[in-house]
């Protein structure tokens, strides 16, 4: 795991894109998915909680909803409540019946009231406002009291987190440093009226900086391959094509072995970009020298009623409809059938390369 509060990039006058700065979705759940960031929240709502006692958990419910970010301790049997976070960017009483929906599932699945945190982005409407009042131990958050589906509900939107002026240099809370940084939803850290120093302040755009390289670096590597995998396909075709314009029976040949070529290509890269788990890979053996060599098969000669023979147990296996051979199952038959002919191959792979010397 990388330590971002001891990262010594100065990310100062870096700038986020526009469509990833805070506030937004995907930065939104980038930041709170962060082990780091789940340490220090959890040290500020829940402190009896050791570090690394919770971890993000899915978000998705049995209906098919879900909440923003969901955060439960790792062990099962923990007396602690989950912690689920909303960042939205209007908060009102119809987002309100919503949290409670939420806090109703979540109580479902671990039989306990979670803490809900709720950040207004843009703008929290007076009438979800009326509900609230002072929290007593963070002031730039209000709270909503006397409910029976929530442990605690904490609200911070922009107008809960103004501070004094007149100590711009202060530690800012952890909580505050959260939501001044998704509220301001400033590109860069240089931008901000305040906190720019503050380590947590620090910490949540190094996140981002480094989680937005990640996606840009994984971007650049699916364009890459999707380019590398069309230039490779469109080789294989022209290669296919000029087999068939010769129309000869070699060619023709040819250009099966490169359609299977093709096809194998392809089902790699499907498996590389598509199909990939995360698991622990298996060490590479050391790479080949002498085996990787490409050896001459070692000739085989026939007399003519040795190759009459050949020849017409070979036709047994070629496709009517394709004109293809299946040299695999006609080098088995023809050992388990004790055909002289076919038993002077060792692999059926001589026996076609010997099958198109003598006959194409």
């Amino acid at each position: 795991m990388t330590d971002y509060f001891n990262i010594e990039n100065d990310d100062t006058d870096r700038i986020l894109p526009y469509n990833y700065r805070p506030g937004t979705d995907l930065i939104s759940k980038m930041i709170l998915t962060d082990n780091q960031v789940i340490n220090t929240l959890m040290k500020t709502l829940v402190p009896e909680a050791a570090e690394d006692h919770y971890v993000a958990v899915p978000t998705e419910f049995i209906n098919k909803n879900k909440c923003d970010v969901l955060y439960a301790p790792h062990n099962p049997l923990s007396t602690f409540p989950p912690v689920f976070i909303e960042v939205q960017n209007q908060v009102d009483e119809k987002f309100l019946v919503r949290a409670v929906h939420y806090s109703t599932l979540i109580y479902e699945r671990y039989n306990k009231h979670p803490i809900l945190l709720i950040i207004g982005v843009a703008s929290v409407t007076v009438s979800f406002m009326s509900k609230t009042a002072a929290d007593s131990d963070f002031s730039f958050a209000k709270q909503i009291p006397g409910i029976g589906w929530a442990k605690r509900c904490l609200v911070m939107a922009s107008s809960t987190l103004e501070i004094n002026q007149h100590n711009t240099e202060e530690e800012l809370n952890p909580l505050q440093a959260l939501g001044y940084f998704i509220c301001s939803q400033a590109v860069s850290i240089s931008l901000l009226d305040y906190g720019k120093n503050d380590k947590t302040v620090k910490l949540l755009y190094s996140i981002a900086h480094a989680n937005l390289e990640q996606l840009s670096g994984e971007e650049d590597e699916k364009l890459q391959a999707i380019n590398n995998i069309c230039n490779s396909s469109q080789m294989q075709l022209q290669k296919i094509k000029r087999c068939f314009e010769k129309g000869d029976e070699a060619s023709k040949e040819k250009a099966l072995s490169y359609v299977d070529d093709t096809l194998e290509f392809l089902r790699r890269q499907k498996r590389k970009y598509c199909e990939t788990i995360e698991t622990t890979p298996i060490e590479e053996t050391p790479p080949l020298v002498y085996l990787n060599k490409k050896r001459q098969p070692i000739p085989v000669d026939l007399n003519d009623e040795q190759k009459a023979e050949l020849y017409q147990f070979v036709q047994r296996f070629k496709s009517i409809e394709s004109g293809r051979t299946n040299w695999k199952k006609c080098f088995q038959q023809g050992h388990l059938d004790s055909i002289q002919a076919i038993k002077h191959f060792k692999t059926s792979e001589s026996l076609r390369c010997h099958y198109n010397r003598f006959f194409k």
